[in-house]
């Protein structure tokens, strides 16, 4: 999950993490950005922390291929969500339990939203 130091997004943003996930409060939101989330889909401390602290969040949001960490933690089962439209197959594939859709800036599942691309059409 977050490393001490900081990080940059999209080449330009810079984000500090203040907690690490040992030691981070319960959220009352959580976040999943897009973009690049091979890492992230992989990483076994993100996932367990994403299932012990779905349940008690308020909201939960991904952006994009933020998706596919969600889908992975098992949050996805059973929902409506989008993606990037170049990951809506792989998500389809790795969330067999959800219904994909496509075309779609976002998807509101209650407690859970998915959004698509933040750069992209639709129909």
């Amino acid at each position: 999950m977050a490393p001490p130091a900081p990080i940059t997004a999209q080449q330009f943003v810079s984000i500090t993490p203040q907690h690490n996930p040992a030691n981070a409060p319960k959220p009352d939101i959580i976040i999943i950005p897009g973009g690049d989330v091979e890492e992230a889909m992989q990483d076994t401390v993100l996932r367990s922390w994403l299932q012990r602290n779905a349940a008690d969040s308020a909201i939960i949001m991904s952006v994009c291929t933020g998706a596919g960490v969600l889908s992975l933690a098992g949050l996805l089962d059973g929902k409506t969500v989008t993606t990037f439209h170049n990951f809506i197959q792989p998500l389809q594939r790795i969330t067999p339990l959800a219904r994909v859709v496509s075309h779609r800036r976002f998807v509101d599942n209650g407690r859970i939203t998915i959004a698509g691309s933040t750069n992209r059409k639709t129909r």
